[in-house]
C-alpha cells in the first residue's frame, strides 16, 4: 500500500492507493492547497495503473466543508480522474455541507446515482462496497 499526506493550518488530507483503490481522509476545511495535493499525488499513482480500471472513495467523516476554490478545482479533478480510469466513487461523509458539496459535484459531472447509493457510514463498508464493485467491473 502507498500513502501520503498533507496538512496545512486548516485541514489535511491522507491519501493511500491499494488494490487499485485510491482512498482519502480529509479533515477540516478542505482548501485548495489539500486539492492541488490531491491532484498532484494522483497523476503519479494514476500513472502506475493505467489502463486498469480503479476506484475512488473519499472519507471526509471529520471535513466540514470545502471552500469555494476548493470546490472548482476538485470538479475539475474529479472529470480527470473519469477520464484516466476511475470507473466508481464512494464517500463516507457526516457533514450535512459537505454532503450537499458533493451532490452538487455528482450534478455537475452529470452523475445520475443519486449520492445515497454511494454513501456510506464507515470506512470499512465503503471498502467492501468498492472492492466488491471493482471485482464485478473486470
Amino acid at each position: 500500500m502507498q500513502e501520503f499526506s498533507y496538512k496545512n493550518q486548516f485541514g489535511s488530507i491522507k491519501i493511500s492507493f491499494d488494490n487499485n483503490i485510491m482512498t482519502t481522509k480529509l479533515k477540516g476545511a478542505v482548501s485548495i492547497s489539500l486539492v492541488e495535493y490531491l491532484i498532484k499525488t494522483a497523476e503519479k499513482l494514476i500513472k502506475d495503473i493505467t489502463p486498469q480500471p480503479w476506484g475512488y472513495i473519499s472519507s471526509s467523516i471529520k471535513a466540514q466543508a470545502l471552500t469555494p476554490d476548493g470546490y472548482a478545482l476538485l470538479v475539475k479533478a474529479a472529470k480527470a480522474f473519469q477520464k484516466n480510469g476511475c470507473v466508481k466513487s464512494a464517500y463516507v461523509l457526516s457533514s450535512p455541507i459537505a454532503i450537499a458539496q458533493i451532490e452538487k459535484l455528482r450534478r455537475d459531472m452529470g452523475v445520475t446515482i443519486p449520492l445515497k447509493d454511494v454513501l456510506f457510514d464507515d470506512l470499512d463498508q465503503a471498502r467492501d462496497f468498492m472492492t466488491d464493485f471493482l471485482d464485478s467491473y473486470k
